[in-house]
This record gives C-alpha cells, sequence and structure tokens, in this order.
C-alpha cells in the first residue's frame, strides 16, 4: 500500500491510538496499524477504527481524567 500524503510505502506496526472525551485522555496502546516508512503517517484499518470506536463508546460513562488501556486485551 501507498502512503496518500507522500507516496511511500506502508509497513505492519504496533502503536497506539490516543483521543479525548471531554477533558478526559483515552489512550489505547498496542493497536495494530500501519505506517510510512518515508513520512511516518500512521494508519488503520477499517475493522480496527470500528472496534475502537466500540470501546470508547462503552468507556464513555466510566472513564477518570486519563484512561490507558490495551487493544490486545479489549479487542
Amino acid at each position: 500500500m501507498k502512503c496518500q500524503f507522500c507516496n511511500g510505502e506502508r509497513e505492519k506496526t504496533i502503536t497506539f491510538y490516543t483521543t479525548q472525551i471531554n477533558n478526559c485522555i483515552i489512550v489505547v496502546k498496542n493497536v495494530p496499524a500501519y505506517k510510512c516508512t518515508q513520512c511516518g503517517e500512521i494508519y488503520f484499518e477499517h475493522d480496527t477504527m470500528s472496534r475502537i470506536e466500540v470501546i470508547i463508546d462503552k468507556l464513555e460513562s466510566v472513564i477518570s481524567e486519563v484512561t490507558v488501556l490495551d487493544y490486545g486485551r479489549i479487542a
């Protein structure tokens, strides 16, 4: 696959996904992704993002200021 920003090659990797809900920061670690070898841009597959959205929706009512989750254990 080619990077849509620089046309570099993408390679499989593991990374983290960070988002903010209100004043709370959520970090999901060990998320499968693709990273451009040239510019470093991160890409998530549709299925991965769908799972992350479900996880975050469930967390919305119980999160504290900072929440760190392991994707491999909760997905």
